[in-house]
């Protein structure tokens, strides 16, 4: 008998144990330092306990140094402790300052001109003997960037059709494909019609549209834009920065969003207008580059880290007309814990009826608009929901910002 209440006993305090360790595993508390990047930033007099609020919820948790960290000037690593003992997570520690930038929100129209010109199809040249298609024959491919011809800088597809033109015989090529730089040979055909050699490829140099300013940097200089690359509409390759600017751009209507249908900002812009900055890279995460003109726009803002991010209230800044950057009610209703750049961040929801009512939400022309939380830049609008228009993706802000870093030194 005493042996079977002592094995019951057991077994009734590891069930227990385990009711336990699986209830503080499954805690708000347990999701928060689970979701703590490899390194936390700190400013001004902040320490660690700032990270879990004034609730008294970190009080279970204890770190190696002193709660308060005004002494650390460099990176130090920090362990957080279950009733201060058990080791939880481990993350770097760096005290900094705080950056302050910009937000954007304003329209601006987007010129580009490529590094070469790209291969957008593959098609025939009609000879006397027949239709032939020079570049499949070389191996071109569509996504290809041709940067050389001839040993010489393509400048357009102007240039490439002169240069070919007049040439018979192998022409040597060097193009760019996913990242790396290939030398390949093709043999323009005689066109009979025109009488000029030709390779019979469809192939693109430039593309322009209306997008959103993300935020500037006062201290370097340099803004950002987008929040994703400027692609091909047809390869959906990113395309390669020769040169290109910003201008200002007015919005003179919008096509509402609606399930299945994304909307879509109209808008107009002047090539020739004064630049408010030059395009220096396309990435990904955006476009970036000086800015020659300071824009219009509200006071510096600091910037949030990836890891401040929350579900609740925010505020999108965007132009949806002609009265210029507004802003508008939304609310984060989902984020992604993420340990360095990477895309769709964030889920945002618009919430402003009147925003709601004139777009239905987000829309192309959208993508780049700035959105704050708790009084920071938390992050950018990339993408909208085909099937639900009043959602949309967003990059946080930090890793454009990190763009800037390393683009402007």
């Amino acid at each position: 008998m005493r042996k079977r209440v002592f094995r019951w006993s057991i077994q009734f305090a590891a069930l227990c144990a385990a009711a336990l360790l699986f209830a503080v595993n499954y805690s708000d508390r347990m999701r928060q330092i689970r979701a703590l990047p490899e390194t936390l930033y700190l400013t001004g007099g902040s320490g660690v306990s700032a990270l879990f609020g004034a609730d008294g919820g970190a009080a279970a948790v204890d770190v190696q140094q002193a709660e308060r960290l005004s002494d650390v000037t460099g990176g130090e690593t920090y362990t957080f402790r279950f009733l201060g003992v058990v080791p939880l997570r481990t993350v770097q520690v760096v005290r900094t300052e705080q950056t302050q930038l910009v937000p954007g929100g304003s329209a601006v129209g987007i010129t580009l001109y490529t590094r070469g010109v790209l291969v957008v199809g593959l098609g025939s040249v009609e000879t006397a003997g027949g239709p032939v298609s020079p570049g499949s024959a070389a191996g071109l491919q569509p996504g290809d960037v041709i940067v050389r011809v001839l040993d010489e800088e393509l400048r357009d597809s102007a240039h490439l059709a002169a240069l070919c033109a007049r040439h018979e015989g192998s022409v040597p090529l060097v193009i760019e494909r996913e990242g790396r730089e290939l030398s390949l040979s093709v043999r323009p055909a005689l066109d009979s019609a025109a009488g000029e050699y030709r390779l019979g490829l469809w192939v693109r140099d430039s593309t322009a549209g209306v997008g959103t300013l993300s935020f500037y940097d006062a201290e370097s200089g340099w803004f950002a834009a987008l929040g994703h690359a400027i692609s091909d509409v047809d390869t959906h390759s990113t395309l390669t920065v020769r040169e290109g600017r910003i201008v200002p751009a007015e919005i003179v209507g919008v096509t509402r969003g609606q399930a299945g249908e994304p909307g879509e900002l109209l808008g107009v812009f002047s090539a020739t207008d004064a630049p408010l900055g030059s395009i220096a890279r396309n990435t990904e995460y955006g476009v970036y580059g000086p800015l020659l003109e300071t824009p219009d726009g509200a006071g510096a803002v600091p910037l949030a880290y990836a890891y401040e991010a929350h579900e609740g209230p925010a505020t999108l800044l965007a132009t949806v007309s002609d009265g210029g950057v507004r802003p508008y009610a939304c609310s984060i209703v989902r984020v992604s814990a993420q340990q360095g750049p990477a895309t769709k961040g964030m889920v945002v929801e618009v919430t402003d009826e009147q925003l709601l009512a004139e777009t239905g939400g987000i829309v192309q022309g959208m993508s780049g608009s700035p959105v704050l939380q708790d009084g920071k830049l938390v992050g950018v609008v990339t993408h909208v929901f085909v099937n639900d228009p009043a959602k949309g993706y967003c990059i946080y802000a930090e890793w454009m910002y990190r763009q800037i870093g390393e683009q402007a030194s």
